[in-house]
């Protein structure tokens, strides 16, 4: 069985229910906006290089207020350091766990990989390194 119902609002019901409405539709559209916001935030924030590019667009007016000397000193020498640092403490992290894996199933790589290692230590004049740790005091 199917019933149908009609209603009919005075013109002053109607407005205010008509109000109502887009305002409730005003703020699902913010919601939906700020959503979007938030995880294009989460998503450029996570990369180092991309979360410096959006704060150059966002203060390119102080930017271009700057002198030559002041940009070089303050910007270009932020990007060009954390960039540099960042980078190669990855890269280096990268390789010693590339490292690790390769030699996890092979004993005589990972003897191989020792005598190696405390020659480099021993050339690099880095003998606190090869030092046996003492064990943690309790």
């Amino acid at each position: 069985m199917t019933a149908h119902c009609r209603i009919t609002l005075s013109p002053e019901d109607e407005r205010r229910t008509r109000i109502f409405y887009d305002t409730v539709r005003s703020e699902q559209l913010q919601v939906a906006i700020d959503r979007e916001r938030l995880g294009y935030l989460r998503e450029v924030l996570e990369d180092p290089k991309l979360a410096r590019l959006w704060w150059l667009d966002r203060h390119e007016d102080q930017v271009a207020a700057m002198t030559w000397e002041e940009f070089d000193n303050t910007i270009l020498a932020e990007l060009a350091s954390t960039d540099e640092s960042v980078s190669r403490a990855e890269r280096v992290a990268r390789t010693i766990t590339q490292v690790f894996e390769e030699l996890a199933s092979n004993q005589a790589k990972q003897t191989q990989f020792l005598e190696l290692t405390e020659k480099v230590v021993k050339i690099m004049g880095w003998s606190q390194l090869s030092e046996e740790p003492e064990p943690p005091s309790e």
